[in-house]
């Protein structure tokens, strides 16, 4: 197997297998998403790097290795716990919260830098499986009949892969390639992947590569007549071979525009554009960058025959009819700012982003859960802090600066080509990068790590004339044997953590979907036995101690349960329903003066929590502290309008008069509206007037105006018969929403009733231009305009 690993003697077959597996197996498995198979991904990687290491009579060492290795060395210290004084020293914004939340109950106790060290953990495998990929991976490719091999296998891959993702867009199902089922529910999943962005990112990576391996297999020019030529298609295998490799190529072009990403499809052209340029002036490759031409041309006019409509209108949605930018990604970022100055040195931990940016949240999202900043160097400023990323830009800088050089210098057409696609397919995902994030799913991670690995060896690797002259520098046996028993104890720690908690998981299944506030004893006692076998397999994972807690909770065992929703929160501070159940836990225990203090703390680190507003106030309205829970209500309403009935029935139960429901009610139009209709139920005409007035007159100044509150006054006006008022709350709305069809023929009906026949056709006319598909609106002008509406 020397075209793969230069001096192997045996377990070639392995080795080959194993790469293959990786590289093919990882996509498909739902892009690796799944805990499983992270697991599998990071036990194959190690591996990887074990049968190179044992099997190279030479390893050579890849550029960027120590800041790599220095880089998972960050990831573990984030893991590690601190004692306090060396938190407030590092993360001092954080204090104030572990003060009010962990350390109210466990005073002083140490934690981590990292708001989830179980998160950490993970990124900390996942990222050591990169790096034994990455060292591997240039070794095993380091010769070009080895490069040549592996993009053959890849085009082969790619473009099967992408076959199959058009056909199931086509045919529409939902579930991802016919077998797995989607999440979330109302996710735009492509092939095997959850977000159709994910896949553009994926397929942007290899596309540069696909085009690489279709030029090295393009034939020789060929002369004849036009019969022999003919006669080549069914017996030139070369010519076959280019010909099935270019519709591979122009299949994965289309796959990347139906899977509907928009900066995929820019990054894609983009990144054509950057291999274009990369070959652009050299004579030998005229011939070659037509038929590159001619890939994209083909590509188009495919999109063309199915139909752009669904592009375009994806497009189309990126700004509103006001030419604004119709996404909250800006606000992810710019809230980011105030999360990267929380830690700037030390970042909240490698996959906290989820637990540590609801503080700092600004974005409208209901019951949305921001899990990513949508913006993979915004994230790893957040969860890695300077620290992290100058690793991560050493890493860069110290790649460049060693391929560069090298790439420059070399001679080989094959290899000055396959450096070019690497180049080009690393800028696709770097600019990707910009606006998803990408490099949170482990199966693009991996990829990346192979165009690192490929581009390393390409640029040093020997020609393919036989000479073993290779440009890396060779790993010294210290370093080799080092590498080889990390690999090693890597590879046993993640079997017995993520295996752990595989079969943490597996055992705690068949509990799960018991509703605890529900269940029956025995139903509890089950909960508990399988929580308490849960937590002794992954001892990590904070979920069952706080369903073991729970269950004690039940049982009347309050001072027990305390003690394990103590140990899930030291587990992940920043959790809200841990804080909350807490609080409860506390009130019961008659400890309120503590449970107050965590209550507020949850206020802190999850604003947007419409629970912890409700619980709060209930707490203060029973301790006769009215005022102060009428204001949390408001404070939580302004943020959650929708759930003012929740809050009516609140005050109710808390005895509040409702003169002073007023009180509990903030400046949303909607809010009002609830209001209104609540007291228009009860016949309490006056209060209902009330309330709708003022919804009106928030809604004035109400960004973006909100015209519930229009229709419910005026379904109120009407049922009590006052159509002057309603006619000039009409008014009112076609100033605010004056191409509202609907307000403008509501208009036209009441004018009619007044008899002002000339004011109601002029209403109706102007309803019709705007939408002249209102069948009815066209019967009542005619029947007005005609004279038979006397």
């Amino acid at each position: 197997m020397s075209e793969w690993l230069p001096g192997t003697s045996k377990f070639s077959t392995a080795v080959r297998v194993l790469l293959l597996l990786l590289l093919i197996g990882m996509p498909l498995w739902v892009a690796a998403t799944s805990h499983l198979a992270r697991m599998v991904l990071a036990v194959g990687c190690y591996l990887l790097l074990l049968l190179v290491l044992r099997q190279g009579s030479k390893v050579y060492r890849p550029p960027g290795l120590l800041p790599f290795a220095l880089f998972c060395g960050w990831l573990l210290v984030q893991a590690v716990p601190l004692p306090p004084f060396l938190l407030e020293l590092l993360i001092p914004v954080y204090i104030p919260q572990l003060k009010q939340g962990l350390w109210e109950l466990s005073p002083g106790v140490w934690h981590s830098l990292s708001l989830f060290p179980a998160a950490t953990l993970g990124e900390f495998f996942r990222f050591s499986a990169y790096l034994a990929f990455y060292l591997a991976v240039s070794n095993l490719l380091i010769s070009g009949r080895g490069q040549r091999r592996l993009l053959l296998w890849l085009s082969g891959f790619v473009g099967l892969y992408a076959f199959c993702g058009l056909i199931q867009f086509f045919s529409p199902t939902e579930r991802i390639f016919w077998f797995f089922s989607s999440w979330p529910e109302a996710g735009r999943f492509f092939a095997t992947y959850v977000n159709g962005n994910h896949y553009a990112a994926f397929i942007g990576m290899v596309f540069p590569l696909l085009v690489i391996c279709l030029m090295l297999n393009l034939p020789h020019a060929g002369y004849g007549s036009l019969r022999e030529r003919i006669a080549d298609i069914f017996t030139d295998n070369e010519l076959n071979r280019a010909i099935m490799l270019g519709l591979v190529t122009i299949i994965a072009a289309v796959s990347v525009f139906f899977s509907l990403s928009r900066s995929g499809t820019m990054t894609l052209f983009l990144s054509s554009l950057i291999l274009l340029f990369l070959l652009v002036g050299r004579e030998h490759l005229r011939g070659r960058m037509l038929v590159f031409l001619s890939v994209l041309v083909a590509a188009v006019g495919l999109l063309a025959f199915f139909g752009w409509d669904p592009l375009l209108e994806r497009f189309a949605r990126t700004f509103n009819a006001a030419g604004e930018l119709q996404t909250q990604r800006l606000t992810y970022w710019l809230d980011s700012i105030n999360l990267f100055r929380a830690a700037p040195l030390t970042g909240s931990g490698a996959g906290t982003f989820i637990d540590a940016y609801p503080a700092w949240q600004t974005a409208l999202t209901r019951d949305l859960i921001v899990d990513h900043a949508h913006n993979d160097y915004v994230e790893m400023l957040t969860d890695l802090g300077l620290i992290g990323f100058s690793l991560v830009l050493w890493f860069w800088v110290d790649f460049l600066r060693s391929v560069i050089p090298a790439w420059s210098q070399r001679r080989n057409r094959t290899a000055r080509l396959i450096c070019a696609g690497s180049f080009a397919g690393l800028a696709s995902i770097m600019l990707h990068s910009f606006t998803d994030f990408n490099l949170a799913i482990p199966a693009n991670g991996l990829y990346l790590f192979l165009l690192f690995g490929l581009f390393a060896a390409a640029s040093h690797s020997s020609s393919n004339h036989g000479q073993n002259k290779v440009l890396l520098p060779l790993l010294g046996p210290v370093s080799r044997k080092i590498f080889f028993t990390s690999g090693s104890a890597l590879l046993f720690l993640t079997l017995l953590v993520s295996g752990g908690e595989e079969i943490a998981a597996a055992n705690f299944s068949a509990v799960v979907k018991i509703n605890l506030q529900t269940a029956s004893s025995s139903e509890l006692l089950a909960v508990k036995a399988a929580a308490e076998t849960s937590r002794t397999f992954a001892p990590l994972q904070p979920k069952y101690s706080f369903s073991h807690g729970m269950v004690l909770g039940r049982l009347g065992e309050l001072q027990a349960g305390l003690e394990d929703y103590r140990r899930a929160l030291w587990l992940r501070p920043e959790h809200v329903e841990y804080q909350l159940q807490i609080a409860r836990t506390l009130f019961a225990l008659d400890r309120s003066e503590r449970a107050e203090k965590v209550l507020r703390n949850t206020l802190k680190i999850k604003p947007f929590n419409w629970i912890s507003y409700r619980e709060l106030a209930s707490f203060l309205l029973a301790a006769e502290r009215k005022a102060e829970g009428l204001s949390v209500l408001k404070s939580g309403l302004a943020l959650r309008p929708e759930m003012t009935k929740e809050v009516i029935r609140l005050l109710i139960v808390a005895g509040v008069s409702h003169d002073e429901f007023f009180r509990a009610i903030p400046e949303r139009s909607r809010s009002w509206a609830i209001l209104g209709d609540f007291f228009s139920q009860l016949d309490e005409q006056d209060r209902a007037d009330r309330a709708y007035r003022r919804g009106v007159d928030v809604l004035r100044n109400e960004t973006p105006a909100d015209a519930f509150i229009l229709w419910r006054y005026l379904d109120f006006l009407g049922k009590s018969k006052r159509n002057a008022e309603a006619l000039q709350l009409l008014r009112t709305a076609t100033g605010i929403f004056p191409r509202n069809q609907y307000f403008l023929a509501r208009q036209g009906v009441l004018y009619e009733k007044e008899g002002l026949r000339d004011r109601a056709i002029e209403a109706y006319r102007t309803s019709i231009l705007i939408d002249p598909r209102s069948d009815w609106v066209r019967k009542r002008l005619e029947k007005l305009e005609t004279g038979a509406g006397h």
